[in-house]
C-alpha cells in the first residue's frame, strides 16, 4: 500500500472522479451517488472529496478508491466506494481515516443492509444505525 496516495480533488483534478466511475464495476450496485448526479455539478457542495491512486506509469495514475463528505442543508453526508477489484485491501479503511480525521461534526451514511463489510468498517469509525430505511439504512456518528 506504500505506493497508494491520497488527492484531495477539486475542480481542477475531477477527472479522476469520472475515470473511477467509468472503472467502478459492481460497485456501482451499492454506490449510487453519482448515477444522479455529475461531478462537475456536485462537486462545489463537497467539504472534502478524495481520491486513492495507484502509480501505473510515471506520472499516470488509476483511482482504486474515492470517497467525500457532502454537505445538503444542515447535513454532512458521507460517501465511499473501492473498486470491484480492490476491495479486501484496506483501502476502504483509508479513505474512512482521511474522511473522518478531516471533519469533526455530525456526519451521515445510508448503505444497504447486506453490505456487511461496508457496515462493520462504519461502526469501527463509531458510526450507529438511526434509521431503517427498507432495504437501507441511515447510520451517524456524532460530534466528537
Amino acid at each position: 500500500m506504500e505506493d497508494i496516495i491520497i488527492q484531495k480533488i477539486n475542480e481542477h483534478t475531477i477527472s479522476y472522479i469520472k475515470d473511477f466511475i467509468d472503472q467502478m464495476g459492481s460497485s456501482s450496485k451499492s454506490f449510487r451517488y453519482y448515477k444522479t448526479r455529475k461531478p462537475e455539478d456536485v462537486i462545489a457542495d463537497h467539504v472534502l472529496t478524495t481520491m486513492l491512486l495507484q502509480p501505473v506509469l510515471e506520472y499516470k495514475y488509476s483511482p482504486v478508491g474515492y470517497g467525500h463528505l457532502d454537505r445538503e442543508g444542515d447535513t454532512i453526508w458521507l460517501g465511499i466506494c473501492v473498486k470491484e477489484n480492490e476491495r479486501g485491501k484496506g483501502y476502504g479503511r483509508m479513505i474512512m481515516e482521511e474522511l473522518t480525521s478531516s471533519y469533526s461534526g455530525d456526519i451521515a451514511l445510508t448503505v444497504d443492509k447486506d453490505n456487511i463489510g461496508a457496515i462493520k468498517l462504519y461502526k469501527d469509525f463509531s458510526f450507529e444505525q438511526v434509521e431503517d430505511r427498507g432495504d437501507m439504512i441511515k447510520m451517524v456518528r456524532e460530534a466528537s
